[in-house]
C-alpha cells in the first residue's frame, strides 16, 4: 500500500517499550517490522528512527 500512496520514507522506532499508554502493551520490534516492510514493498527507503 506504501507503494501506492507514493511513499518516499518509512521509520519505524527502536524502543523495547511503548511511548505512551500500557507499558506492558503491544509493541512491534523493530528490526522484524523493518524486514516485514522490505519484504512488500519496492519504492520506499526504510530505517529504524533512532
Amino acid at each position: 500500500r506504501a507503494d501506492e500512496l507514493g511513499v518516499d520514507v518509512i521509520y519505524n522506532w527502536d524502543h523495547f517499550f511503548p511511548l505512551s499508554g500500557d507499558p506492558d502493551g503491544k509493541h512491534f520490534e523493530c528490526w522484524t517490522m523493518l524486514g516485514s516492510w522490505a519484504e512488500v514493498t519496492t519504492h520506499a527507503e526504510i530505517g529504524p528512527l533512532v
